[in-house]
C-alpha cells in the first residue's frame, strides 16, 4: 500500500494496523480487569467492552478501506504499464 497517497486521502484517519493494535490493548486491559488483575467497576468494564466493539468494527473498516485503496492503486499501475494511462 501506498502510505503516502493513504495519508493523503486519510490524513486524520488511523492505519488498520494501528486500529488493530488499540483493540488488542483494549482486550488486554479487559482480560486484566476480569481476571482481577485490573481494578475496574462492573460499569467500567462495560465502558471498556463497548469501545472495544466500535474499535472492532473500526478495524474491520479500515482493512477494507486499505484493501480498496490498495486495489485501486495497482489497477492504476497495470493500466499505466499497459498504456492506458487515465483513459475510460
Amino acid at each position: 500500500m501506498d502510505d503516502e497517497v493513504f495519508d493523503d486521502l486519510f490524513p486524520d484517519e488511523l492505519r488498520h494496523d494501528q486500529v488493530r493494535d488499540l483493540c488488542a490493548a483494549l482486550e488486554r486491559r479487559l482480560a486484566a480487569a476480569r481476571r482481577g488483575d485490573l481494578e475496574l467497576s462492573a460499569e467500567e468494564q462495560q465502558t471498556l467492552a463497548t469501545h472495544l466493539a466500535v474499535l472492532r468494527q473500526e478495524e474491520a473498516i479500515s482493512a477494507f478501506v486499505e484493501r480498496s485503496v490498495a486495489e485501486a492503486l495497482a489497477l492504476r499501475d497495470l493500466r499505466d504499464s499497459l498504456g492506458e494511462g487515465g483513459e475510460g
